[in-house]
């Protein structure tokens, strides 16, 4: 099967199967093929690459730009999940890093106080 595939034939045998299935029926399902409940996850354009490798724009308690080096565990669509380097909690800049310098003063938007 192809990666890109989303649609596959598979041959399938139940036990008990009911007599009005026959290998003509076409049947749905959904495969779940990994779940990690204590994924760090980020918006994958919220992550650059500099010489030093991958990192993102964190903000500490004064509103400034910090750059924090990242280690990606892996990326899927528009979701990255992050290995090391960051931990729950710390404030990331999503939008508009590429404009950013470390010590940059930010503005927290669309954010209630």
């Amino acid at each position: 099967m192809p990666p890109c595939a989303s649609i596959f034939a598979s041959p399938l045998r139940f036990p008990k199967s009911p007599p009005e299935k026959n290998p003509t029926h076409v049947s749905c399902c959904a495969v779940l093929l990994y779940v990690d409940p204590n994924a760090l996850t980020l918006p994958a354009p919220a992550i650059l690459t500099g010489q030093q490798g991958t990192y993102v724009y964190t903000i500490d308690t004064a509103e400034t730009a910090k750059q924090t080096p990242v280690q990606i565990a892996r990326t899927f669509d528009t979701v990255a999940v992050i290995a090391s380097g960051l931990r729950e909690g710390q404030q990331v800049v999503v939008d508009g890093q590429s404009r950013l310098i470390p010590g940059s003063k930010v503005a927290i938007k669309g954010v209630p106080r």
